[in-house]
């Protein structure tokens, strides 16, 4: 009995569902301010603008709402792949010169991955919110030389909340999103060890205008 309830469940949640599946491609700009410290000292950082780094995000979302109603939840694929240099500032390894000493170009490559689920909201029908919770991963090689190459890698948790305003074929979508992240490591030329991070957060905030 309790598996044929189930089933006439399921059935009657597919038969009375709507199912949609929206994609999008964008092109993406990255400002990056990056800081080493230890023992509160600034050892060296990177640093450059929007256009610096760049790259494309494929947004994947293949939506379900049941009929009769506004809301509806979403399965959302993110992907993000970004290159371009950046500034470095600090010093030669042993050189004991201090931050500043050395100014030179670093070479980077980033790949971000996000898998999630949203609920969304619907008061009215130009408006909605959106709750979503993901899990990332992402991956950054730092070529500062030929002969140092440095790759950060770590998973994260990504709770988001977004909002949409819809005007005639206008869609307005600000979103706020905090990347929590868990065991950073990083892996470096010439060295075996792995080193522990002590933390790789990030807070987003995206501001999508669509037609």
């Amino acid at each position: 009995m309790q598996k044929i309830i189930l089933s006439m469940m399921l059935i009657n949640s597919v038969v009375f569902a709507k199912v949609s599946i929206e994609y999008a491609v964008n092109i993406v700009g990255m400002s990056m301010e990056y800081k080493e410290y230890k023992d509160g000292v600034l050892l060296n950082g990177e640093d450059s603008g929007y256009t610096d780094l760049a790259g494309a995000e494929f947004n994947y979302d293949y939506k379900i709402q049941t009929k009769d109603t506004n809301e509806y939840n979403a399965i959302s694929l993110n992907l993000m792949t970004l290159g371009g240099e950046t500034v470095y500032t600090g010093s030669y390894l042993g050189s004991n010169l201090g931050y500043g000493s050395l100014v030179s170009i670093t070479s980077n490559k980033i790949y971000d991955l996000e898998i999630g689920f949203a609920h969304a909201y619907q008061q009215i029908s130009s408006f909605d919110i959106r709750v979503a919770l993901g899990v990332g991963y992402r991956f950054w090689r730092r070529e500062l030389s030929a002969q140092q190459i440095e790759d950060y890698e770590w998973f994260s948790l990504r709770p988001s909340i977004s909002f949409s305003y819809k005007y005639n074929n206008f869609c307005i979508i600000p979103k706020i999103e905090y990347q929590y992240g868990l065991q950073p490591r990083m892996r470096a030329t010439g060295i075996k060890d792995e080193f522990k991070l002590g933390s790789a957060n990030i807070m987003e905030f995206s501001l999508p205008l669509e037609y």
